[in-house]
C-alpha cells in the first residue's frame, strides 16, 4: 500500500467531531450500514484505522452503489487522515475513485488512498489530507426490504 506521512492530530480531530455518516442520516441505506456497525470493516482494517487515529464509527460519508446481489449491498465510503502520500500510485483524476489502486483486504472489502478532499470534517478541513476510500460489500440486515 502507498506510504503515508501522517500527523498525530488525527485522533484528536476524530474525538472532537460529533458527526459522522451514516449515523447522521435516516435513509434506509445508511440505517443498514449503521446497523452493521464495526462488522462492516475487517479486523485488519479496524486495526490499521486505529493506528492512523481514525474512529471507524465516524465515517466521513458512505454511499450505497446500487449493487444488490444475494442479499448483499455494495457501499463506498471514506475517512480522512492528516498527512500526505509520499510514495505510491494515486488516481490521475482526483475528483473520483476511477484510476485508484484498490487493495483487496478481504473478498468483500477494498481500500485505496487518494488526495481527494470529499466532505472533510471541520476539524480537519484546513489540513493536508489523505483520503482513505473503502468499498464494503455487506448484508442487508434491516427488516424493511431493500429499496433498490
Amino acid at each position: 500500500m502507498e506510504s503515508v506521512r501522517r500527523s498525530c492530530c488525527n485522533r484528536i480531530a476524530y474525538q472532537a467531531t460529533k458527526r459522522g455518516s451514516p449515523a447522521d442520516c435516516d435513509c434506509l441505506y445508511c440505517r443498514n450500514f449503521d446497523a452493521i456497525g464495526d462488522a462492516a470493516y475487517p479486523a485488519a482494517f479496524a486495526s490499521f484505522a486505529d493506528t492512523m487515529g481514525i474512529d471507524i464509527a465516524k465515517t466521513n460519508e458512505i454511499v450505497e452503489l446500487g449493487d444488490f446481489r444475494e442479499g448483499r449491498v455494495l457501499y463506498e465510503g471514506w475517512f480522512h487522515v492528516v498527512g500526505s502520500i509520499v510514495e505510491g500510485p494515486v488516481p490521475l483524476d482526483l475528483t473520483s475513485s476511477v484510476g485508484a489502486t484498490w487493495h483487496h483486504m478481504t473478498e468483500s472489502f477494498q481500500v485505496s488512498l487518494s488526495r481527494r478532499r470529499d466532505l472533510p470534517f471541520d476539524e480537519l478541513a484546513a489540513k493536508d489530507l489523505v483520503q482513505l476510500n473503502f468499498l464494503s460489500n455487506v448484508p442487508w440486515v434491516l427488516d424493511e426490504p431493500y429499496p433498490g
